[in-house]
């Protein structure tokens, strides 16, 4: 688990490792549980080598706490599911 604040000033790219070689994936996305435990949702991801990559924007991160993330991608339309993570994203005093 990595620990960052909830500030689009200070939030750093969110970046899940795969094993997977990305090059053919024609999806590319990261999937969200957030700490509420019910709100569910996805990001288009770029890619960086073997690992999926995406810059939150302003209202992204709207709940702090823990949230459950997990790489998703489309191989030939197949689906491919890499590990849930955990991310705490932490209240700034501003």
């Amino acid at each position: 688990m990595s620990d960052s604040f909830v500030t689009p000033e200070t939030l750093k790219p969110i970046i899940l490792e795969t094993e997977y070689d990305l090059s053919l994936a024609a999806v590319k996305k990261i999937l969200y549980l957030k700490p509420d435990g019910t709100t569910k949702g996805s990001w288009e991801a770029t890619q960086s080598g073997n690992d999926l990559v995406y810059l939150p924007q302003a209202g992204d991160i709207d709940q702090t706490g823990e949230w459950s993330l997990q790489s998703y991608i489309e191989v030939g339309g197949k689906p491919g599911l890499g590990d849930i993570v955990k991310h705490h994203f932490k209240p700034t005093l501003l």
